[in-house]
């Protein structure tokens, strides 16, 4: 079963036009079990997530994505001591404040977006995946429900960016952005990614 792990909504400021309500709608509608939101660098959203999650009878993965040293790293906590320690990367990242990322990971999931290699932190967290071929894992960001959306969030880009919309009309980066029923996902990636999933 896949599951849309990196969803990242509107409390990643300007960088999502995914809500919670869409996120959990998206899982109800495609017979989804489990409901993820991965926010970047906050974790403001979980609490509400969680809340609605429950209510709606699905299974809430909390997680959080940061950058560090340049590379794209996703933090999904295994249990409460890993969820106090993510919420405390988030407060420290948030506070500008420099920090050793292996002593908060050791009851985490790592996933490493960009595929480069850290030791220090393969060897501390629980699981480290990365997207490559070895230890794949079937992830991708998703920052809209569906192929809609993708104008949503072309437009905050452009506030963001201080553009106008007309400069992203040709911009391919936008595409593929969005969450993915089963069926999609086994189009996409291999039987080991989703297992690994």
């Amino acid at each position: 079963m896949y599951i849309n792990l990196i969803n990242h909504s509107n409390y990643s400021l300007m960088n999502s036009c995914l809500t919670i309500d869409d996120i959990i709608n998206f899982a109800i509608e495609n017979n989804q079990k489990y409901v993820a939101l991965v926010d970047v660098n906050t974790m403001f959203g979980t609490i509400d997530f969680y809340n609605k999650a429950l209510k709606k009878k699905l299974k809430p993965i909390i997680g959080l994505q940061i950058n560090y040293q340049n590379n794209k790293l996703v933090i999904i906590p295994k249990n409460k001591i890993g969820l106090s320690d993510t919420y405390k990367i988030s407060s420290l990242i948030n506070s500008n404040k420099f920090f050793d990322l292996s002593k908060y990971i050791g009851q985490c999931y790592l996933i490493n977006l960009d595929n480069n290699e850290i030791d220090l932190l393969k060897s501390s967290c629980l699981k480290y995946f990365t997207i490559s071929k070895i230890n794949p894992i079937a992830v991708k960001e998703n920052f809209y429900a569906n192929g809609g959306d993708k104008v949503i969030l072309k437009a905050l880009s452009a506030i963001k960016e201080g553009k106008k919309l007309s400069d992203y009309e040709n911009n391919n980066n936008f595409d593929n952005s969005n969450m993915l029923s089963d069926d999609q996902a086994k189009n996409i990636f291999s039987s080991e990614s989703i297992n690994n999933l």
